[in-house]
């Protein structure tokens, strides 16, 4: 793991500082690939937000990846051993270009790191206000597009969604809705 008095005091050697890379795990093996890069000391990063689905005939919320397949991991490739990453159980292999690791774009990662909330989850998009514009993103009412009536409550909000020809008001959690656009 690279702190980041060693980081400044690796560019400021001109050696490139850590970056962050994608590495592609197993099918819904993320969670594992990221305890065992973090067991190797590596510093490592899994993005998850709230999503609701149908399941049974009732709607369940769980912790998912913001990105399926994906973890993140910092590392200098001229310095950190890379080629371990592809030998952790969880994941397939790092995202290369041609023969050598293929950095995310400065910023990316660091900004999904400053989204994420108390509870370890992305925090969803800027506030909404009564009369905006929201699509319903999971649920059963997924990909209707509506007006907000009101905020309910911090984690609930009524929506005004045009269903069978009619206007009907249907209470959401927050995390169901976006604004349209």
């Amino acid at each position: 793991m690279l702190d980041k008095p060693k980081a400044r005091e690796a560019s400021a050697k001109g050696q490139p500082a850590a970056r962050w890379y994608a590495a592609h795990t197993i099918a819904n093996r993320e969670v594992t690939a990221l305890v065992n890069l973090e067991r190797q000391g590596f510093d490592s990063f899994l993005p998850l937000y709230r999503r609701t689905i149908r399941h049974a005939r009732r709607l369940v919320s769980r912790r998912a990846p913001l990105f399926p397949g994906y973890v993140f991991v910092r590392l200098d490739p001229d310095r950190d051993r890379w080629r371990s990453v592809n030998g952790t159980i969880g994941v397939k292999s790092i995202v290369m270009a041609g023969p050598v690791p293929l950095p995310v774009p400065a910023g990316i990662v660091e900004g999904l790191a400053a989204l994420v909330d108390a509870h370890g989850l992305i925090a969803t998009g800027g506030e909404l206000r009564s009369g905006d514009r929201v699509e319903v993103v999971n649920g059963p009412l997924a990909s209707l597009v509506g007006t907000l009536i009101k905020a309910e409550s911090r984690d609930r909000v009524r929506v005004f969604v045009e269903l069978m020809n009619a206007g009907v008001p249907v209470s959401l959690e927050r995390s169901d809705v976006i604004r349209a656009a």
